[in-house]
């Protein structure tokens, strides 16, 4: 169900250029989100209407403690491919206003390893699902074609997946234990985009 909603987008962003293109001039550009937790691309695409902007980014953190008796290992991975769409005001000739939403697909991976001298655990979850983020941002075009936003989102995001855990003891592995999970979150979500237009 996933890979069809990556597949959904793909053709929706292809049905949206070819219904634009015709009666407007296309404008491409490439944007970078400047955030100290993840790292995010954004595409946009500007068509006389509405600016569709595919986006991705990811995040990880490691983290390990090790001392006696023992320690721990843990890694997080989170991943987003997503679309925006987005109406645009200009409010003067250097500021434009927009106002959408984005929605899309996201993955989400967690291994956690504790140990001590005689047993451990070994934990692994795995989530996949979507996220849907109503959103309001502003550009401002300090030279042309160059602009530096700000926007601000309510996130809602839905993951499902399964956690599986092993205990150790000894040189002795018992059978893994398995769990479904659900999960939902939502936040609010502020980043700084740095876009150049072609």
């Amino acid at each position: 169900m996933k890979k069809k909603m990556v597949f959904l987008f793909a053709v929706f962003m292809g049905v949206s250029i070819s219904n634009h293109t015709a009666a407007s001039e296309l404008k491409t550009g490439l944007g970078i989100g400047i955030d100290d937790a993840s790292f995010q691309v954004y595409a946009p695409i500007v068509l006389k209407a509405v600016t569709l902007e595919p986006t991705i980014s990811w995040f990880e953190n490691d983290n390990s403690r090790y001392g006696q008796p023992g320690g721990f290992e843990g890694d997080f991975m989170r991943y987003e491919l997503g679309l925006g769409i987005f109406h645009k005001r200009n409010l003067t000739s250097e500021t434009v206003f927009y106002y959408g939403a984005r929605a899309g697909y996201v993955q989400e991976e967690t291994k956690f390893v504790s140990f001590s001298s005689t047993s451990g655990v070994s934990q692994t979850t795995k989530l996949d699902g979507y996220f849907v983020a109503p959103t309001l941002g502003f550009e401002y075009f300090f030279v042309p074609g160059v602009s530096l936003g700000s926007d601000i989102a309510y996130q809602y995001s839905r993951l499902d997946g399964k956690e599986k855990t092993v205990n150790t003891g000894g040189f002795v592995t018992t059978p893994f234990s398995e769990r479904v999970i659900k999960q939902t979150t939502s936040d609010i979500r502020t980043k700084a985009i740095l876009r150049f237009y072609f």
